[in-house]
């Protein structure tokens, strides 16, 4: 899809989530003059006089997005942009974003997280239960915005109630929509082949399914090996997920000044230490150290704190 107008900001051209404005009036907007936000007055431009019944709620939208974005507030647009708009998020705030994955020790909806694979500002971070697991919602509260692939449906409800947290206190876009808009369908790896994107090796073939059998067998044969393979499978679909949102928006002509290279993000991998000898499990808490719903209610006590601040309205 190409940018209609290239020299301003892809976030300050979206009018879907206006009030009172549709396609057609769209089109009648862009004739006016009208490109971005910035081009929205207390008055109908010239030649839609006929606006002036409507206009003000228009204005008034105009005025919220233009401190939003002077603010870098991410929540607002989250909330208010339509899902096909939400690519320009990513634009903007490329830099800012983390994505993440988790795997599950089985299939079923109560299956526990097993691990939690984080990519951000270059570098991957991993959460594995019954080792550092318990220390993610505190790092979650440190990132500004967030993207997954079908997160809405299955990570981002496996995290809020595996950790008992309140609402996502984070900013968070699901890429599944956005490809789907693309006419890109299916999961993250045939979405990876139709955007050819090619994952390292060692990795190819690697599934869901694999990533439960890898769990168990460092489970009940501490088989270090398959923990590295898993971590390694899990940090390798958050870097995609990197190499998908630059194809995303590419394909909306919007891409980011630098882009990624696949070699130079799978190098990331690397920071994956590969085992020289088997490493064993934590060992389970007494039972006069505090339990897991003890430790983190004060954790639950600072998100809602923290969504409190960042309420808009």
């Amino acid at each position: 899809m190409a940018n209609p107008f290239p020299d301003i900001p892809p976030l300050r051209q979206a009018f879907a989530h206006f009030p009172n404005i549709g396609p057609a009036r769209l089109k009648m907007l862009h004739e006016a003059g009208v490109r971005s936000w910035e081009d929205i007055g207390p008055f109908p431009p010239p030649g839609l006089d006929a606006w002036n019944a409507f206009w003000q709620p228009i204005y008034q939208t105009a005025i919220d997005c233009r401190e939003a974005d002077a603010a870098d507030d991410i929540q607002f647009f989250i909330e208010r942009l339509e899902p096909m708009d939400r690519w320009r998020l990513l634009h903007k705030h490329w830099s800012q974003c983390a994505f993440i994955d988790i795997e599950t020790a089985g299939l079923d909806f109560d299956a526990d997280i097993t691990v939690i694979s984080v990519f951000f500002q270059h570098r991957v971070r991993l959460f594995v239960k019954d080792e550092n697991i318990d220390e993610f919602p505190e790092f979650l509260l440190t990132l500004p915005f967030i993207a997954t692939y079908n997160g809405s449906t299955f990570d981002i409800p496996k995290i809020i109630r595996y950790f008992n947290l309140p609402p996502l206190p984070v900013p968070h876009v699901d890429l599944r929509w956005l490809c789907h808009r693309l006419d890109l369908t299916g999961g993250l790896k045939p979405i990876e082949h139709q955007l050819g994107i090619v994952r390292p090796t060692d990795l190819q073939g690697t599934d869901g399914d694999d990533a439960v059998r890898l769990w168990q067998e460092w489970q009940s044969r501490h088989d270090d090996m398959a923990r590295y393979h898993l971590l390694k499978y899990c940090a390798a679909d958050t870097l995609s997920l990197q190499l998908v949102t630059d194809r995303i928006l590419e394909r909306n002509g919007c891409p980011v000044a630098v882009r990624p290279r696949q070699s130079a993000v799978w190098e990331a991998l690397e920071a994956i230490p590969r085992p020289v000898q088997a490493v064993q499990p934590q060992p389970k808490k007494q039972a006069d150290e505090p339990s897991r719903s003890e430790t983190l209610s004060s954790l639950q006590g600072r998100l809602k704190a923290l969504l409190n601040r960042k309420k808009r309205f």
